[in-house]
């Protein structure tokens, strides 16, 4: 029976293929090059990209199965329009019709103006050696509240934030965050340090965090030309969304 959809997952990739009779069409997540941003969950139409725990990889470490940063594509609901792809800023993404990879440029939303052009900028990044595709602009805040006493606050930063977590340091794909020692914590009522000229404002911290102390809103998508109100107005509600847990998402078996 025709369309045929094929599933294959390893601990670097995530392969949908959807096979007709003339044609071939192909999405592969790239697990290696995939920070954990989220952005492809929030963006898909068909929410059909799960978020599981949030793990720094970069090609450094082999990342588990089981332990992902993407848990999974549910090719029921994939129709391979390539939004995620479109819109990935680490190039972790990519779609494929018979073989070809598809640029976003080609692709058949941007051609079709359902989603207006991107307007890049491509900044290096420390940790992945690689350049990011920057679209946005955006804002960053801690929320973290000071015990009333330095022996309870030294009892968070041992067992809790930063303790043995460090999430957002690993996580972290330019290296911004670095936490203060203890007394000087303390002493200043700072905890850590988001350094402003390295941070992408890309939310891979918040969505890592079991502690909330990360905020980031984006304040704007930078576009250029026509496109369709009806779809990319919600994608990009979404993205201008501040506070949305990507951590609670129902897993897809």
């Amino acid at each position: 029976m025709f369309p045929k959809l094929i599933k294959t997952v390893s601990y670097t990739q995530i392969r949908l293929q959807q096979k007709f009779i003339a044609k071939n069409v192909e999405l592969i997540l790239d697990r290696l090059r995939c920070v954990g941003c989220g952005i492809c969950s929030r963006v898909c139409p068909k929410d059909a990209i799960l978020i599981g725990p949030a793990v720094a990889s970069y090609g450094l470490k082999k990342q588990s199965i089981e332990n992902p940063i993407v848990r999974s594509i549910d090719e029921e609901k994939c129709v391979f329009c390539g939004t995620c792809s479109i819109l990935c800023p680490f190039d972790a993404l990519h779609l494929y019709k018979d073989g070809k990879k598809i640029e976003p440029s080609e692709s058949t939303l941007v051609t079709k103006e359902a989603i207006p052009k991107l307007e890049v900028q491509h900044l290096p990044m420390t940790r992945l050696n690689r350049t990011a595709m920057i679209y946005w602009e955006g804002e960053i805040k801690t929320n973290f509240e000071f015990p009333n006493s330095e022996k309870e606050f030294h009892h968070h930063y041992i067992n809790k934030c930063p303790g043995d977590c460090r999430k957002c340091l690993e996580i972290c794909p330019n290296e911004a965050i670095s936490f203060l020692p203890a007394d000087h914590a303390w002493k200043s009522k700072k905890l850590l340090e988001i350094d402003d000229t390295k941070c992408i404002r890309c939310r891979a911290c918040q969505i890592v965090c079991p502690q909330n102390v990360f905020e980031v809103k984006w304040t704007k998508v930078k576009t250029t030309g026509p496109f369709n109100e009806c779809f990319w107005t919600p994608l990009v509600n979404k993205l201008l969304k501040a506070n949305d847990s990507l951590n609670d998402q129902t897993e897809i078996s």
